[in-house]
C-alpha cells in the first residue's frame, strides 16, 4: 500500500485553533483507517514548549520531528523574513523558503501520497517525487479570507489566481465549506475537490447553568478575523446595549492577547487548558463573526457542548444549519436583545441547550465525516 507522508508546521494538539481541530480530526481518521502514514513536523522554536503533551498524545503515530530553527538558521531566517506583512504571496514564499530544508527534503522525497493543509504550502510539491500524489486540505478559501480581513464582501481576485494555481499543483483538495466546494469544482475540473463535513465528539455541558459564573463566553485563537470581530462585537453590540444592563462577558483563547481594550467588565480567561469548563461557566455563547472564510469550528465547538448559541450569519459558514434553528442576526441591536432575552429565562436557555445539541446531531456527525473521508482516499490508495 502506498505510504502517505503528512506534513505540518504547527502543534495542532493540544487544540488551540479550528485549523487545529480540522488536522486533529485527520489524524483520528488515519490511525481509526490504519492507513501507512508517517507524520513531518516541522517545530517552530516558540513551540517547542507544547511539543512535550504532543508527543504523548501521538506515541503511537511515525512522526520525524525536525528542528528547522536551530537546525538549520539560515532556512529558518528565509522562513520568518517573509511572514510580515501577512499578505498570500509573502506566506507562500515563506514555504519556498522552507523548502530549501535538506531535512525536510529527505522526509518528503519518501511520499507516495503527500498530505498537508492550505494552498500556500503548493512549494512542498517540488520536494516529493513527480509521482506522487498530492492532498490538500485548503481549511479556508484564500481569496475570500483576506478578501474579508480587509473589510470587502466577496473574493480578492488577485489572491484568488495565485490561489487556483496552487491547488492546480494538487491532484485532491479536501474542503470544509460545502459552498466553496462547488465554486472551486467549477473553477478546477482538472482536479478532484471533496467536501469533508468536520465534527467534534465532546461531553456535552448540562443544561441547567444557573449558577453560571458568565452570561456571555466568546473563546477563539487570535487570527486577524476573529480579532476584528470581537472588536466590533464590543463596540457596536456589548458597549451600548449589555455592559449597562450588568451582562458579564468572558473572552477566552488567544485572542485575549489581541483584545487590547481595558474593560474592566470583561473577564479575560487567556488560553485555558480545557474549553469544556470555560463554556461550562457561561449561560451561554456569543459568535459575532464578521469575517473569515471555511468553517467556523468555534461555532460548531459551541453547538457540539449543548451552548445555546447567538450567532451572526457568517458564523454559520460552511455549517449544514437552517438559520432558523438557531438565534441568528447581523443586527447588533437584535443580537444583544437575544442576549438579553435568554439571559431573564432558565426555559428559554434550556430551549436553544437543546437545538444546539439537536443541529450538531443532525449533519456533523463522526460517521459522516469517516465517510467522507473514505471516498477521499478510497480514489488515492
Amino acid at each position: 500500500m502506498k505510504t502517505i507522508v503528512y506534513f505540518i508546521d504547527e502543534v495542532f494538539y493540544p487544540v488551540r485553533t479550528g485549523f487545529h481541530r480540522v488536522a486533529h480530526n485527520h489524524w483520528m481518521y488515519l490511525r481509526e483507517r490504519r492507513l501507512p502514514v508517517r507524520l513531518v513536523l516541522c517545530v517552530m522554536p516558540y513551540e517547542e514548549s507544547m511539543l512535550g503533551e504532543f508527543q504523548q498524545e501521538y506515541k503511537d503515530v511515525d512522526c520525524r520531528v525536525l528542528r528547522i530553527g536551530t537546525e538549520e538558521p539560515a532556512v529558518f531566517r528565509d522562513f520568518c523574513q517573509y511572514r510580515s506583512p501577512w499578505t498570500f504571496d509573502n506566506i507562500r514564499r515563506s514555504y519556498e523558503a522552507l523548502a530549501r530544508s535538506a531535512a525536510l527534503r529527505r522526509e518528503l522525497e519518501k511520499a507516495d501520497v503527500f498530505f498537508t493543509s492550505y494552498a500556500f504550502k503548493a512549494p512542498m510539491v517540488d520536494l516529493v517525487p513527480r509521482a506522487s500524489v498530492g492532498v490538500n486540505e485548503t481549511v479556508d478559501l484564500q481569496a475570500r479570507q483576506f478578501a474579508s480581513m480587509s473589510g470587502v464582501e466577496g473574493l480578492d481576485e488577485g489572491v484568488l489566481a495565485e490561489e487556483l494555481a496552487c491547488y492546480r499543483r494538487f491532484q485532491h483538495l479536501i474542503m470544509v465549506n460545502p459552498v466553496e466546494t462547488k465554486f472551486l469544482e467549477q473553477r478546477l475540473p482538472g482536479v478532484r475537490v471533496r467536501y469533508v463535513p468536520q465534527f467534534l465528539e465532546v461531553d456535552p455541558c448540562p443544561v441547567d447553568c444557573g449558577g453560571a459564573e458568565y452570561d456571555i463566553v466568546y473563546l477563539s485563537s487570535s487570527h486577524l478575523s476573529n480579532v476584528i470581530s470581537v472588536q466590533e462585537f464590543y463596540f457596536n453590540c456589548y458597549l451600548p446595549y449589555l455592559k449597562h444592563a450588568g451582562v458579564r462577558f468572558a473572552l477566552a483563547g488567544s485572542v485575549c492577547d489581541a483584545f487590547e481594550i481595558g474593560d474592566p467588565t470583561i473577564a479575560k480567561l487567556g488560553r485555558v487548558p480545557d474549553v469544556r469548563e470555560v463554556y461550562c461557566r457561561a449561560k451561554m455563547v456569543v459568535c459575532p463573526i464578521t469575517r473569515g472564510a471555511g468553517v467556523s469550528i468555534k461555532t460548531l465547538e459551541a453547538l457540539s457542548y449543548g451552548k445555546p448559541i447567538v450567532a451572526t450569519r457568517k458564523a454559520l459558514a460552511g455549517l449544514s444549519v437552517d438559520d432558523k434553528a438557531l438565534l441568528i442576526t447581523d443586527d447588533w441591536r437584535e443580537f444583544a436583545e437575544q442576549i438579553l432575552r435568554l439571559k431573564a429565562s432558565a426555559a428559554a436557555l434550556a430551549r436553544e441547550a437543546q437545538r444546539s445539541r439537536d443541529v450538531a446531531a443532525a449533519s456533523h456527525t463522526r460517521e459522516r465525516y469517516m465517510a467522507a473521508m473514505d471516498d477521499v482516499f478510497s480514489a488515492i490508495l
